[in-house]
């Protein structure tokens, strides 16, 4: 494609008019010389792509030319121009005569040109451009591309008119709370606990009210406090009174829980008493 500012098509038809009589080729021959010659884009190697997410910043492909000149001039500039439909976008401007375009480029181009997924079908060409305006166009060629298109996840959201559902109690240590040298001396342990007999929960120490406590989710079965993850020093009995290797204590019924254990270790054995508060 070839545009003339309104000078040169004066220029012409003066040309015109002074060389009616002579042949047909020498008339043709003039008018060629005083056109601006149009830049030869090469053929894309990349004709039939789906772009993938993840790899933007490769090169999708890299576009050549040839010069484009004016009588002594050389183009100014070159735009790589990306067609679709009756829109167009300037993928790269440059006074080179190659232009890299990345897949990250390619993808923004074709979506500022059209918003739905899906193959594109596009055609490319490169337009040079002179001083005083006079543009070239080169062939353009037909490539068909398919943009990248990442399906976003539904997002649930609670109905407007609904109260947010009760949290559960989270076994966590208090955001607030500085750790204590004590924490985790004394662990829960038992059927009812998260870790059965295995292993066991560790108590966290309330320096202020010298006692440990524990909050957590307990089933149907049995409980028991011991010292240092070991069975040497243990306690079970009652909430009133417990004493070293007593009773398994029953937990009746499942749910969240907040545990406190007091311990006395002045005498001969441990002994202590509890509190176990359903929430």
């Amino acid at each position: 494609m070839k545009k003339l500012n309104f000078f040169s098509a004066v220029l012409l038809c003066s040309i015109l008019s002074i060389f009616s009589s002579c042949s047909e080729d020498k008339v043709e021959d003039v008018l060629e010389s005083l056109l601006p010659e149009t830049p030869e884009l090469n053929a894309p190697s990349t004709t039939l792509a789906e772009l993938v997410a993840g790899e933007e910043d490769n090169v999708f492909e890299t576009y050549t030319w040839t010069a484009a000149k004016y009588g002594d001039l050389d183009a100014s500039s070159y735009k790589l121009t990306l067609y679709y439909n009756d829109d167009y976008t300037v993928l790269k401007e440059t006074s080179e005569l190659s232009a890299a375009v990345t897949v990250g480029e390619m993808d923004a181009a074709i979506k500022e040109m059209r918003s739905e997924p899906g193959a594109t079908a596009l055609q490319i060409s490169v337009i040079s451009t002179f001083e005083g305006g006079i543009e070239t166009e080169s062939d353009k060629y037909d490539i068909m591309v398919t943009p990248i298109y990442v399906e976003e996840e539904p997002v649930d959201e609670e109905p407007a008119n609904e109260e947010p559902a009760d949290e559960e109690p989270v076994d966590e240590e208090p955001a607030d709370r500085t750790p204590h040298e004590n924490d985790g001396i004394w662990g829960l342990i038992g059927s009812a606990t998260p870790d059965g007999w295995d292993a066991d929960q560790d108590l966290l120490y309330d320096a202020e009210g010298e006692n440990y406590f524990i909050t957590l989710d307990l089933v149907v079965g049995d409980i028991k406090f011991r010292k240092d993850d070991a069975w040497d020093v243990n306690l079970g009995g009652t909430e009133e009174s417990l004493v070293h290797n007593g009773d398994n204590i029953a937990v009746a019924e499942a749910g969240n829980y907040t545990i406190t254990l007091t311990v006395d270790e002045s005498g001969d054995s441990a002994v202590g008493t509890f509190t176990i508060v359903k929430n």
